[in-house]
């Protein structure tokens, strides 16, 4: 302000008066375009002086306006102005220097990857500019926030998830600051990922193999199990592929995975079974019953496998017929012919097996014993008059009389039910005579039956 004052009294009595130049005095090294003015000068511009090594050396350029313009500066640039009054000697302007800066560059970051525990250090290299600040996000997120850190490195600790991090780089105010890539602080551990290719396989094995997948971390070894997982063997294999070939037995299999230097994980276990059909044993002993009678109930022990049926032999037909029955015991109903049993199991898709057979032999039906004295009193003991093995004929007929020969029962088909009665009364206590006629065998039985009712 005081040179101006003195530059304007001074205007038509003294010399020539320089000025001073002025302008806009920091751009980013792209896209710069602009002024240097004159003022408070007194006298005619009659050039302009321009240097770029930081007014060591100058050179004249061509202009006597009393502004100068530039465009695109890529390096700092200084300006003056000389200025001539008639009849004085020229006389040189204040100098205006325009300071280019360069694009900001934020660089690369370093030390970020994956982590067991969250501790470590980032570092910025190769940018251009000074660090205004980093920021970071969860991973899972991108809601970044500032760290305030104006350094080239930033500590990370006690990470508990992962973190990504950027860093905001800018050289000078009137340059647009740059932000780096991310580079990302992966807090994991290992994870032995999934086996697949678990299969099933009859009697032995073809070559094939498992594999893993979705692992963190390298494969350190196999394990392999005969025992189903009690006992563990080392298969020196680090390969995320395991080929087997000619199993005999079932085997399991694991893989052990380990990330750095974190503790290893080891995987789910894969089973390639080897089946066989193993339909077991009918325990019963091969066995002989009467007539139309239920026998024992048939047994099946130590199968491996599904039962698909259980079959009887049918003499007539001379073929086995399925039963309805998928249980490990079967009780067969009421035979009238002797009948061989036996069982069929299939384990998965392999051949069927067939178990042993047992025999149930069947007594030719006949007359047994034939009750000689009931004591139909109603106390649930002896009440009806029993014929053994009548329920064997269906073509039967009975007749009882009493001692005077009057008829007292005629039953055909007799059913064992006779309580003493006839006519719907106690007959006394006495003895009476029977006529049974087995019109199947074509014979007749007789003999004598008592009533005792008395105490």
């Amino acid at each position: 302000m005081f040179l101006c004052q003195f530059t304007i009294i001074g205007v038509g009595t003294a010399q020539s008066v320089g000025g001073v130049a002025s302008g806009i005095s920091d751009y980013c090294s792209t896209n710069n375009s602009g002024f240097v003015s004159l003022t408070g000068h007194s006298g005619d511009t009659i050039r302009w002086q321009v240097s770029y090594d930081s007014t060591i050396t100058w050179k004249d350029t061509a202009g006597t306006n009393a502004t100068i313009g530039f465009l695109n500066l890529l390096d700092s640039t200084c300006y003056r102005a000389i200025v001539t009054k008639v009849g004085f000697q020229p006389d040189t302007s204040t100098t205006h220097c325009i300071h280019v800066h360069p694009v900001s560059v934020a660089g690369t970051i370093t030390g970020g990857g994956t982590f067991c525990v969250g501790n470590g250090t980032l570092y910025l290299s190769g940018n251009t500019g000074s660090v205004i600040d980093w920021i970071s996000t969860p991973a899972a997120t991108s809601n970044w926030s500032s760290l305030s850190n104006t350094t080239d490195s930033v500590i990370f600790s006690g990470l508990t998830q992962s973190e990504i991090y950027r860093a905001i780089v800018q050289t000078h105010p009137v340059c647009q600051p740059d932000t780096s890539a991310a580079d990302s602080v992966v807090i994991s551990k290992s994870y032995a990922g999934i086996i697949s290719g678990d299969t099933v396989y009859c009697d032995v094995s073809d070559m094939d193999s498992l594999h893993m997948s979705g692992n963190i971390g390298i494969v350190t070894n196999w394990l392999s199990s005969e025992d189903q997982g009690l006992n563990w063997n080392v298969v020196t294999n680090t390969s995320q592929t395991l080929v087997y070939n000619n199993l005999k037995k079932t085997v399991w299999y694991k893989v052990v995975t380990q990330l750095g230097t974190c503790s290893s994980d080891t995987s789910n276990h894969a089973i390639v079974a080897i089946d066989s059909s193993i339909a077991g044993e009918i325990i019963n002993n091969d066995t002989i019953i009467d007539f139309n009678t239920y026998g024992e109930e048939l047994v099946l022990q130590n199968k491996l496998g599904q039962i698909t049926e259980w079959q009887r032999f049918n003499i007539e037909s001379e073929s086995w017929e399925i039963v309805a029955n998928s249980d490990l015991y079967y009780r067969y109903p009421p035979l009238k012919r002797s009948t061989k049993f036996r069982v069929i199991v299939q384990e998965s898709f392999c051949l069927p097996d067939t178990s042993n057979i047992v025999m149930i032999d069947v007594k030719p039906k006949a007359i047994g014993t034939v009750l000689s004295v009931f004591t139909p009193n109603g106390d649930g003991i002896n009440d009806l008059w029993i014929i053994k093995g009548i329920d064997n004929f269906e073509l039967n007929e009975v007749f009882v009389y009493d001692v005077n020969g009057m008829l007292v029962l005629n039953k055909t088909s007799y059913k064992n039910n006779w309580d003493g009665t006839f006519n719907g009364a106690k007959l006394p206590d006495g003895t009476y005579y029977y006529v049974i006629h087995i019109k199947e065998k074509g014979i007749t039985l007789k003999g004598a039956v008592d009533i005792l009712r008395a105490p």
